[in-house]
């Protein structure tokens, strides 16, 4: 008959506690914080913040521009002008500098405004695709977890609203 295991005896407990727990007070590699130090803060997504503001005020300023240019897609483009000040709300961006003052020395002209509706569509397309693409790559790169859901939550959000998106009046036919 095989021999049964080795019994754990109290006083295998009572020696083997202690040193277990000086064993896991010890330092594995050089640089770990110990137990009492205080955690890092964290990383400041300051940054992160502003560029996703900057490219949603750039995206809401091409549907903007598309809205002046061709008044009958004003209603398929509400949806998402909607979903742009509820964004910038969400990530409490300032007000927006006020678009009748002179273009800083370093700023790109405008695209022209789009002749036909279904060049507006594609402008406005590739912008929110922009945009999507913006804010899913900040997402990857802040370090605050809340963030970055947020920023992905907006992303998906564009995704969303561009499926979304009818095709232009002429072709609706």
């Amino acid at each position: 008959m095989p021999s049964s295991p080795v019994p754990v005896l109290r006083r295998t407990t009572l020696v083997g506690a202690p040193l277990l727990a000086a064993l896991t007070a010890c330092k594995w590699t050089e640089g770990s914080p110990s137990p009492t130090a205080e955690q890092p803060p964290e990383p400041d997504d300051d940054a992160q913040v502003d560029e996703a503001i900057a490219a949603l005020r750039a995206a809401d300023a091409v549907l903007v521009d598309v809205e002046a240019a061709l008044p009958v897609l004003a209603d398929a483009l509400a949806p998402l002008a909607a979903m742009h000040a509820a964004d910038l709300a969400l990530l409490e961006a300032p007000p927006a500098v006020d678009a009748s003052a002179p273009p800083s020395a370093g700023a790109s002209e405008p695209p022209a405004p789009p002749q036909t509706a279904r060049d507006g569509r594609k402008l406005v397309v590739l912008s929110e695709d922009e945009l999507q693409k913006t804010l899913v790559r900040l997402a990857g790169s802040v370090g605050s977890g809340p963030l970055a859901r947020v920023l992905a939550s907006m992303a998906a959000g564009v995704a969303q609203h561009i499926a979304a998106l009818p095709p232009p009046p002429e072709e609706q036919a």
